[in-house]
């Protein structure tokens, strides 16, 4: 359901007038009617709130086809970027259970 979570944020945030520039870090096809909708009900006719734009940042070794023609823009998150920007492994969080990193991100 994350896709679906992702998809009904934007709309939700494009309509409220949240931002200018939407970054949806996905590589997701399924997310394609979410931005064609925030494109159609940002701009002509149904003007709501001013043109938003919608850039889909790839993570490593993945990409849509689909996503990059709907979207303004598009770049692919390096491998070395994501692994320079590490949370650290466990977060003690006061009072709170500590988040702990999963093995397979390290």
């Amino acid at each position: 359901m994350t896709d679906v979570r992702i998809a009904v944020e934007l709309l939700g945030d494009a309509f409220k007038d949240r931002f200018d520039v939407a970054l949806v870090v996905s590589a997701d096809s399924d997310l394609v009617p979410a931005v064609r909708a925030v494109h159609e009900g940002t701009g002509g006719d149904a003007n709501l709130t001013g043109r938003k734009a919608v850039i889909a940042a790839f993570p490593p070794r993945r990409r849509s086809a689909q996503l990059k023609r709907e979207c303004d823009s598009h770049f692919t998150i390096s491998t070395s970027v994501l692994e320079n920007n590490l949370l650290p492994e466990v977060i003690q969080r006061s009072g709170k259970s500590e988040l702990v990193r999963p093995p397979q991100w390290n």
